[in-house]
């Protein structure tokens, strides 16, 4: 499991305005979470150039990436990701990804911290558009 953290910056009085209204901060930040999942989900099934070889791909792998609707737990938002293949993580995750695979095709890590920075400038216009749509009311 990957875990990773971001920083939202210029956003502390936008937050303070929705908790000050009783708004749902975390709801705010699930719609760009989910559309950052998908998009590393969608990186994720593309398949690199194949080498030279007589194997004949399948696309089983990523026919099998998915991503889950968003998990709350307490004050956290979380995406559950992954490839039903067994061999899936042999071959894009960070961790244990095979020698053979390794450089060529894409891992789990690599595509989420390309990612990141988007996904982290979605979430601050989320809020800073939440706050602001509650000052004009």
């Amino acid at each position: 499991m990957i875990s990773l953290d971001a920083t939202l910056e210029g956003v502390e009085p936008a937050l303070a305005r929705l908790n000050q209204f009783g708004t749902d901060v975390l709801g705010v930040i699930e719609p760009p979470l989910l559309r950052m999942g998908y998009r590393v989900e969608n990186q994720m099934k593309e398949y690199p150039p194949q080498r030279p070889t007589d194997y004949v791909r399948t696309y089983k792998y990523g026919q099998a990436w998915f991503t889950d609707p968003v998990i709350r737990s307490g004050d956290q938002v979380r995406l559950n990701q992954g490839n039903k293949m067994d061999y899936g993580p042999f071959v894009g995750s960070e961790e244990r990804q095979a020698w053979m695979h390794r450089g060529h095709w894409p891992t789990d890590e690599e595509v989420l911290n390309e990612e990141l920075p988007r996904g982290v400038e979605e979430f601050r216009a989320a809020i800073l558009s939440a706050a602001d749509a509650l000052g004009r009311t």
